[in-house]
């Protein structure tokens, strides 16, 4: 098992605009820093993330006063994701490393379209063998 780099390649939004300006406010990062976990959270490495409505209702700046990141921009999009335990929650048995897992966001859709992510233990499952990350 090797440690998890520091930083990260991920997606990145610069402001918001609708799904016409989405080439224009999303870039890619290959030097950002690689979340930290918190209480109550694991870090995965991700496998596949989607964009949901709700990414992209908050790319577009319409649910900016109920679901705009607290980091503020530029912030990493993306908040249901499948992925694979780097560091599991100490204080959760239920996953370990090497875990493949789905997770969805919490408050805001952000933080997916990366290669590592922190998830919310109590919001996420171990996937189902027989179902594909995609």
């Amino acid at each position: 098992q090797s440690q998890p780099q520091s930083v990260m390649k991920c997606m990145l939004v610069k402001n918001h605009g609708n799904s016409d300006a989405f080439d224009d406010i999303l870039y890619m990062s290959h030097r950002q820093h690689r979340p930290m976990r918190g209480k109550g959270q694991m870090l995965i490495r991700v496998q596949a993330c989607s964009l949901a409505p709700g990414d992209v209702r908050t790319l577009s700046g319409l649910t900016k006063f109920a679901q705009m990141p607290k980091s503020g921009f530029p912030y990493i999009p993306g908040g249901d994701v499948v992925g694979i335990v780097e560091e599991p929650d100490p204080e959760c048995r239920k996953f370990n490393v090497g875990d493949c897992v789905v997770a969805r966001f919490h408050g805001t859709p952000s933080g997916g379209l990366a290669q590592y992510c922190v998830v919310k233990t109590s919001l996420a499952a171990i996937k189902p063998a027989g179902l594909s990350a995609v």
